[in-house]
């Protein structure tokens, strides 16, 4: 598998229905028992989370050379026990799970990742080309 943008919130963002500019975006660890599907839409289809969701800080969405991306500031996942395999990014407006939508899903290129903590932390450094990338390439 690959990180992935889940597709129906492509979707939604061609339809003018996820604006990137507005939304409150959150990161959590998963477990390997956590399986990415491109069917899942909402946080409650994310199961086996080993972290405590974190907030980002600094979101802004900005015009890059062949595209657009999402950015955040490096952040630091927390509460980790168990194995840490794969991050999932997702917007938490929305008061119940079912209505929080899901962004992408990172299972590679990250450092250090999997990694067995018990309650400890993982340090998330966001890619240079910020945590979602819309590109032409």
């Amino acid at each position: 598998m690959a990180n992935k943008v889940y597709p129906l919130t492509i979707t939604k963002i061609m339809k003018g229905d996820l604006d990137l500019d507005t939304i409150d975006l959150r990161f959590v660890a998963c477990s390997t028992s956590y399986v990415y599907s491109a069917a899942h839409d909402f946080y409650n289809d994310v199961t086996n989370q080993v972290s405590d969701v974190v907030a980002a800080t600094g979101e802004t969405v900005a015009d890059v050379t062949g595209g657009g991306n999402l950015d955040c500031a490096d952040l630091t996942l927390t509460t980790v026990t168990g194995t840490a395999a794969e991050i999932v990014a997702f917007d938490f407006t929305g008061g119940a799970d079912s209505a929080r939508k899901l962004l992408s899903y990172y299972d590679t290129g990250i450092t250090g990742l999997p990694v067995t903590l018990s309650g400890g932390t993982i340090p998330l450094t966001i890619n240079a080309g910020g945590a979602v990338a819309f590109t032409t390439a």
